[in-house]
């Protein structure tokens, strides 16, 4: 066997797994969509775990190899840029997944913190949604960016956890920290 057929093979078997895996969250998220949620995080694992379906199962559309992709294809073809896409808006929506859902800090101020980051984030989201269709909402927008600066400026899990990173980094992960100030200079900027 050549190292070009070892490859096409071990390929093949990755495909194989990946298909396997989509098809096994595709077939969690059906049984779970009609689970009521206790928590916030809850709420949103929901809503990120369904778009890490549909994105994974694009993935499939688009890998030639893939059963998928052989239903609607006859040729082998790749789309590199779209592939691209979405893998990087899979592995994002992962770790959103992470940061929210899974890795849920017991320090109660840390987890308000949080909730009001995201209540904030989606806000932000809706307002580039009206700028993109041109609405007027500058009454809304500095009232929403005023909030939530003001939450900021005053929350003490955001101050202690830069105080801390700064000090000695023991309260916090340098990660959390480096997560946090990324979040808030993309949103601000």
């Amino acid at each position: 066997m050549s190292t070009m057929d070892t490859k096409l093979t071990i390929y093949s078997a990755r495909v194989k797994t990946f298909e396997t895996l989509v098809q096994t969250i595709i077939n969690l998220s059906l049984r779970t969509s009609s689970k009521q949620v206790n928590t916030w995080e809850e709420d949103i694992g929901l809503g990120i775990f369904g778009r890490i379906c549909t994105i994974s199962f694009s993935l499939l559309k688009l890998v030639p190899e893939s059963e998928t992709y052989k239903k609607n294809h006859t040729l082998d073809l790749w789309d590199y840029s779209s592939i691209c896409i979405l893998t990087r808006t899979l592995l994002d929506s992962y770790l959103i997944f992470y940061h929210y859902c899974i890795d849920i800090p017991a320090d109660v101020y840390e987890r308000t913190f949080k909730h009001q980051f995201w209540n904030y984030y989606i806000d932000y989201k809706k307002i580039k949604m009206l700028d993109v269709i041109r609405a007027r909402y500058s009454d809304l927008q500095r009232k929403t960016l005023l909030t939530f600066i003001q939450n900021i400026k005053v929350h003490s899990q955001f101050r202690e956890s830069m105080r801390s990173h700064k000090k000695d980094g023991l309260h916090y992960s340098k990660d959390s920290v480096i997560f946090w100030q990324n979040s808030i200079r993309k949103i601000l900027t």
